[in-house]
C-alpha cells in the first residue's frame, strides 16, 4: 500500500513506467518477429540451394548433350569415309571412356553375340568394344562390303540417339522444377543432406562412386524426403506462430503423446 502510494506520488517512477510498458511489449514484438525472420531466412536459402542444383544439373545434361551430338557426328563421318578419317577415329578413341562411362547402363548389353559367331558376351560394353569392331571391319577388304559395318553403325548411333532422348527427358524435368518452389525446397534439403557424404569424397575418405551409388539410393531420397516435409511443416509452424511458441505447442505434444 505505502508502495503503491510511494509510485503515485513520485510523477517521475510513473512516466517511467508507463514508458516502459510499451517499449517491452515492442522489444517483445521485435524478437518474435526476428524469429521469423531467421525461419523465413533459412527456407530462402534452403530454396536457393536447391535452385542452384538444378542450374548445375542442367549445365551438366547440356554438356553430356554436346559430347553425344559430337561423337555421333565423327562417328558418321569416319564410316562415311570407309575408314580413311583416322582423326575422326582419333577422336572417338580418345572420347571413348567418357562416352561410355556416361553411357552408363544404357551403353551396355545384357548379352551380345558377334557376328558369325558361335558365343556371346555378357555385359558387354558398346562403345569400348563395336568402336574396334568397327575399325577392323573396315580395314578388312571382304568385310567392309559386307552388312557388317552398317551394323555396327547403326548400333553405335542407336545407342546415341537413345542416350540424347534420355537427356532431353531429365532436362524436360528439369525446366518443370525450375516452375515449381516446392521441388526447390525438395532439392536444397537433398544437398544440406547429402553435405556429409560430399565433404567424405572431397576428403578422400571414399570414393566418389561410392558417395554417387548412396546419393542415388532410395534410401537416402526417402530419408532427404522424410526431412523435407518435416522442415517445410515445422517453418510454416514457426513463421505462422513463432518459434517459441511452436517449440511449447510441440513439447506439449510430446508429453501428451509419451
Amino acid at each position: 500500500m505505502n508502495s503503491n502510494n510511494a509510485i503515485n506520488s513520485d510523477p517521475k517512477s510513473f512516466a517511467a513506467l508507463r514508458f516502459l510498458g510499451p517499449v517491452m511489449a515492442g522489444a517483445r514484438r521485435l524478437f518474435v518477429l526476428s524469429d521469423r525472420i531467421v525461419i523465413l531466412g533459412f527456407v530462402l536459402a534452403t530454396c536457393g540451394l536447391g535452385l542452384l542444383r538444378i542450374f548445375k544439373e542442367k549445365n551438366r545434361i547440356s554438356d553430356c548433350c554436346t559430347l553425344a551430338v559430337e561423337f555421333m557426328e565423327h562417328l558418321k563421318a569416319y564410316v562415311r569415309s570407309r575408314g580413311s578419317d583416322l582423326e575422326s577415329y582419333g577422336w572417338l578413341m580418345h572420347r571413348s571412356n567418357k562416352m561410355q562411362s556416361q553411357l552408363g547402363l544404357s551403353g551396355i548389353y545384357a548379352s551380345y553375340r558377334p557376328p558369325y559367331a558361335n558365343f556371346q558376351y555378357s555385359n558387354y560394353p558398346i562403345v569400348l568394344n563395336m568402336l574396334p569392331d568397327l575399325r577392323h571391319a573396315l580395314d578388312d577388304s571382304i568385310l567392309s562390303n559386307s552388312p557388317i559395318v552398317h551394323q555396327y553403325s547403326m548400333a553405335l548411333q542407336d545407342t546415341l540417339v537413345r542416350h540424347l532422348g534420355s537427356l532431353h527427358d531429365q532436362d524436360e524435368r528439369n525446366n518443370r522444377a525450375l516452375r515449381n518452389p516446392v521441388v526447390w525446397l525438395r532439392e536444397g534439403v537433398r544437398v544440406v543432406v547429402a553435405l556429409p557424404l560430399t565433404m567424405l569424397g572431397w576428403l578422400g575418405a571414399i570414393g566418389e562412386s561410392t558417395v554417387s551409388r548412396l546419393l542415388s539410393s532410395r534410401i537416402f531420397k526417402a530419408v532427404s524426403a522424410f526431412v523435407a516435409v518435416v522442415g517445410f511443416i515445422s517453418a510454416v509452424m514457426g513463421i505462422t506462430l513463432g518459434w517459441d511458441q511452436f517449440i511449447q505447442m510441440v513439447l506439449a505434444w510430446f508429453h501428451k503423446a509419451f
